[in-house]
């Protein structure tokens, strides 16, 4: 039997410059950036930690805050 490997998780890439971030950030973009996870993303989110804002039923982060709470969580 043919051993296979698991698909990397998607927060193993990372986006290192903050000009490659879009104006409005998802939570996934936002994963990327802050290196967590998608769940710990919505997690924070809703605990008020990290700024945001609903858009329908998913979240929105301004660049302006996603850079705001890297520098203040590192």
């Amino acid at each position: 039997m043919k051993k296979t490997r698991a698909p990397k998780p998607i927060w193993t890439k990372a986006i290192c410059d903050d000009n490659e971030l879009p104006a409005r950030c998802t939570v996934e973009i936002a994963a990327l950036y802050l290196r967590c996870s998608q769940v710990m993303v919505n997690k924070w989110l809703k605990e008020g930690k990290l700024k945001g804002f609903k858009l329908g039923s998913s979240w929105r982060i301004t660049k302006e805050d996603l850079i705001a709470y890297r520098g203040g969580s590192a």
